[in-house]
């Protein structure tokens, strides 16, 4: 019987060593923690507020994407376009590929539906 109970004793103690050395790691990586020792409960609540954050930003980042993603195909239908009625490409300083807009009333219709200048 002894035997169970220091097998059991043993067991209990490595598991609060592996969480104490989750909370240390945990405390070392999340930003926004001190030098000094942060108690258990205002680590996990830290940690909480900066996953939110993280996911906050990844939505951001990702409409962000989309949105961009969306002007580039635009631009890239424009140019189709554009090019089947002989307009021409103009690049500006920063490398991006635009196009001479013309009178065209077809050019302005494709600009504004696609939210362009």
């Amino acid at each position: 019987m002894e035997h169970k109970r220091q097998i059991h004793v043993l067991s209990e103690h490595k598991r609060r060593l592996q969480i104490n050395e989750g909370y240390e790691h945990l405390e070392r990586v999340l930003p926004g923690t001190p030098n000094r020792k942060v108690s258990k409960p205002i680590l996990l609540q830290k940690a909480v507020m900066h996953i939110k954050q993280l996911q906050a930003n990844r939505l951001v980042i990702a409409e962000e994407t989309a949105d961009t993603v969306k002007r580039t195909d635009a631009v890239r239908q424009y140019g189709r376009v554009a090019a089947a009625c002989g307009q021409r490409h103009v690049v500006t300083a920063d490398g991006v590929e635009l196009l001479a807009f013309g009178s065209n009333r077809l050019s302005d219709q494709i600009r504004r539906a696609n939210g362009l200048p």
